[in-house]
């Protein structure tokens, strides 16, 4: 019972290893460019999403500090009167009206103050996240450089004990 399915588990790996084949002696032909970590630390910091999203907050935090200055939006308005409508001046028919509220200076002053830190806090947020990322980054690099050096050593190991049992 159990050899028909080794069978059938053999026959499957041979054919996935025939169909990798073509793929394996490709590979084999094209020689492999050295990866350099400084390569790849550019490629993650133009290209990682989170150190994007990160920058693309503190620039924005950035121009809220403008905005924070500025005075709230004036107010206009126009009122038209059905029937002429007396009030205590005489009796008006249409109306015009413009407002702008001006907060006291220091309010002002505190709310530029308050988006200033707030543009602080997401530049050190996206300094952060930056710097989190080139390390895994590096930590990945270092990894992988000590995974091929290890094959490197076990392919030489391999080679000497295939000429000591010659």
């Amino acid at each position: 019972m159990n050899q028909p399915f080794q069978k059938i588990t053999g026959f499957i790996l041979a054919l996935v290893m025939a169909q990798n084949l073509p793929a394996l002696a490709v590979m084999d032909s094209v020689a492999m460019e050295p990866v350099r970590l400084e390569d790849l630390l550019v490629e993650a910091e133009s290209r990682n999403p989170q150190i994007i999203a990160a920058k693309a907050e503190w620039e924005a935090a950035k121009k809220r500090i403008v905005q924070s200055w500025a005075l709230p939006d004036p107010m206009a308005g126009y009122d038209i009167m059905g029937e002429m409508t007396e009030t205590r001046v005489g009796p008006q028919e249409q109306r015009f009206m413009i407002s702008q509220k001006i907060p006291f200076p220091l309010k002002l002053w505190q709310r530029r103050k308050m988006a200033k830190k707030e543009a602080e806090a997401a530049e050190q947020r996206y300094l952060i996240t930056r710097r989190d990322i080139l390390n895994e980054v590096r930590q990945s690099f270092y990894d992988l450089y000590e995974i091929d050096e290890s094959i490197e050593v076990i392919e030489e190991i391999h080679a000497l004990l295939k000429r000591f049992e010659a």
